[in-house]
């Protein structure tokens, strides 16, 4: 019976550290969704005011309207183009070594 003294201590212990681990995983799961989102509503913006800027309602060339933003918002931008009356942006950040990547459009509308 003593070689079993205190084995549910170190039971104990060992889930603590397992649902720790778990926790801690989840979490950086959950982080890098929300710096997703965040970086699809920023991008978003962007491929926004570079076609406000291609439109004429604001000053300055679509692509560095699109390159100050992103410099701004502390993202990268990987590409910028411009096809007929609408503007495509593609960006990414880095997020606890995962890169996230996230692409929009934006132009004039059909009316």
């Amino acid at each position: 019976m003593k070689a079993e003294s205190g084995s549910g201590t170190i039971l104990a212990i060992a889930l603590m550290t397992a649902s720790l681990g778990v926790f801690a995983l989840t979490q950086s799961i959950v982080l890098a969704e929300i710096e997703h989102h965040r970086l699809n509503v920023r991008v978003e913006a962007i491929a926004l005011a570079a076609a406000d800027s291609l439109r004429g309602l604001t000053t300055g060339y679509p692509c560095e309207v699109a390159g100050k933003m992103a410099k701004r918002f502390e993202i990268s931008l990987d590409k910028c183009r411009v096809e007929a009356f609408e503007v495509e942006v593609e960006s990414h950040k880095e997020v606890l070594g995962i890169r996230l990547i996230s692409k929009a459009r934006a132009g004039a509308s059909a009316l």
